[in-house]
């Protein structure tokens, strides 16, 4: 076997082991009866019973989570989809028959609870998970409602998969010709043709694949506002004021966190005006257009880097974490956690994580360029981090929030460039790597925000009973770009209608505003662990292993990090402006 191929045999082996672990976790659904209306019965009951749920929720995700990168590896698998499907209907039977757990702990007090905790003393490490189901008991979902929730979430589906099939399958993009080439137009090859150097190319381009997008904004549009209108109703369902406090209380976000990040980056925007404005310069167009957006600034350096060279470059770039974060990234590469390259009926992209109770699986499609070293750098951090977090904390508090999941990733991107500046064999090599790091600022904090300051102005429209349709989500995508971009970039038209391709809008409410609060926390953690500092670095090792066992914004305080305080904010895009000033004299001298 490859050493950059996952290794199966270390878990459930083959497909028949997988389904006899599948009726085991379904006879155990029985057990469940002996707690109906007896849960809170005794301290005993009370522990027995969520041991019981926790112990089959995890089996459960440990075979959905193996199984997933089987099929991953092999989207052709019969066997697998038909075991995914199996897995699927396991897991609503399950949820059927643990609603009542919920429930019945919906009448449990804070003081209940401590007395549980003195009659058995087991409980004492399910306290906190106990305290914030009790924290949670007013957003309970009545009995009576609960056939309401489920048509609620069947419709909110029904409207996610609508978009996703109109995205991914209905829209036909056909293709150009482009100097006796046909080259097919797809969301997949996107920023493949926006970054290519012919800009002819990019203009026919980018002009076919939104005007076949308009098309259909009447029909995203419908979807888009059903999608909003349905989560405003399960939010007010579930006792919340509206989807925005709904979607942040989830990760324990003050709804201030996304007011001062739109806040501070609206009263700085100068510093991204500034940037196009340069892009404008160094392109030498008299014209910036949104197709002009993707190419890099400095092309000058282009490199192929083997699995071997960037695996030299990542545990270079890395060793200020430290051996014992080394010796993680060192197994990543020699105990087969990798599927490393492209391959017939593998699925694209990439991404890293893990599950309780397994190693970490890392899946890339690389191909030697300098992009695909950042996304192994990248991915090897979410695994690096599932690590910690498991080999430190017990099963109800391993799995960290979203909210923080991509901070670990970004800080090793910007180790990376770190590295590769101080690395340079010349200044042309530096200014390269300099224009990638500023890019992280530019599409992770500044489009991010943008996309969240979007999202919050369609929820306000909906929540105020105000018309919507297209037309009005397109203008309003439309000037907020204008806005962003500033006075050098030329905003295409077809442009308004970007907003129907962004996955999360549909999939994840009031996610995208999680990219821009994770590059500025990332950004702030990697200049201290840069700096050398030793004491530091043990506080950010102690951050990757908390798991969930303490809330995101106090997580980030660990580390010196408090979202609370629109400073930061402010801080890091000061920061931002001295990269780009440092970027814009070092350019001048070269070009």
């Amino acid at each position: 076997m490859n050493k950059y191929e996952w290794d199966f045999s270390k878990y459930y082996g083959n497909i028949q082991k997988c389904y006899e672990e599948l009726h085991a976790i379904e006879k155990k659904l029985k057990d469940y009866d002996f707690y109906k209306n007896h849960l809170l019965d005794s301290a005993q009951n009370l522990y027995d019973g969520i041991k019981l749920d926790l112990d089959i929720t995890q089996q459960l995700d440990n075979l959905k989570f193996y199984i997933n990168r089987k099929y991953d590896v092999d989207i052709t698998n019969g066997d697998v989809k038909k075991l995914k499907d199996a897995i699927a209907f396991l897991e609503n039977r399950k949820m059927e028959q643990t609603a009542f757990i919920y429930h019945e702990l919906s009448i449990l007090k804070l003081t209940d609870l401590e007395n549980y905790i003195k009659d058995n003393q087991k409980l004492e490490k399910l306290r906190l998970y106990l305290k914030r189901i009790i924290k949670n008991n007013s957003h309970i979902v009545d009995l009576k409602d609960k056939d309401l929730e489920k048509e609620l979430n069947y419709f909110l589906d029904l409207f996610v998969t609508n978009a996703n099939l109109l995205r991914n399958k209905q829209i036909d993009f056909g293709s150009i010709e482009f100097e006796g080439e046909n080259i097919e137009i797809s969301n997949h090859n996107y920023k493949k043709y926006m970054s290519n150097p012919c800009r002819e190319l990019r203009k026919k381009y980018f002009e076919r694949f939104y005007k076949k997008y308009a098309e259909f904004s009447e029909l995203f549009g419908i979807n888009l506002k059903e999608n909003i209108r349905i989560n405003t109703k399960l939010s007010i369902l579930k006792k919340y004021n509206n989807p925005i406090e709904y979607y942040l209380s989830k990760e324990e976000i003050d709804y201030q966190i996304y007011d001062n990040l739109i806040e501070s980056t609206n009263e700085n925007l100068d510093i991204l005006h500034e940037y196009y404005r340069l892009r404008k310069e160094i392109l030498n167009y008299n014209h910036l257009h949104i197709y002009d957006l993707y190419i890099p600034l400095v092309t000058e350096y282009i490199k192929s880097y083997s699995i071997e060279e960037a695996r030299v470059i990542v545990l270079s770039s890395l060793s200020i974490l430290g051996e014992d974060y080394i010796k993680i990234i060192e197994e990543a590469f020699d105990k087969n956690w990798i599927d490393c390259f492209p391959k017939k009926n593998k699925v694209s992209g990439a991404y890293g994580g893990g599950v309780y109770g397994q190693h970490p699986y890392v899946l890339l499609n690389y191909n030697e360029s300098i992009w695909d070293v950042k996304t192994l750098i990248h991915e090897l951090g979410h695994a690096a981090n599932a690590y910690l977090s498991f080999g430190n904390q017990d099963y109800p508090y391993a799995y960290y929030s979203t909210f923080v999941e991509e901070i670990p990733s970004i800080v090793n991107e910007f180790i990376l460039y770190n590295y590769l500046k101080t690395n340079s064999k010349s200044s042309k090599e530096k200014l390269f790597y300099a224009s990638m790091e500023i890019e992280i600022f530019i599409e992770k904090y500044f489009r991010a925000t943008m996309q969240a300051e979007y999202e919050k102005k369609i929820y306000d429209l909906v929540l105020t009973n105000q018309f919507i349709d297209y037309n009005i989500l397109n203008e309003l995508y439309y000037d907020l770009q204008k806005k962003y971009y500033g006075k050098s970039v030329f905003v295409d038209k077809e442009i308004s209608t970007e907003w129907e391709r962004i996955l999360q809008y549909f999939e994840y409410p009031l996610y995208t505003y999680q990219y821009a609060t994770s590059v500025c926390s990332a950004f702030y953690i990697s200049k201290k662990l840069i700096s050398g500092d030793l004491s530091y670095r043990d506080k950010y090792l102690n951050f990757l292993a908390l798991g969930n066992s303490t809330s995101p914004v106090e997580a980030l305080k660990l580390v010196e990090f408090d979202l609370n305080d629109k400073n930061m904010f402010v801080q890091i895009i000061e920061e931002f402006k001295k990269m780009l000033n440092e970027f814009i004299e070092n350019i001048k001298n070269d070009f």
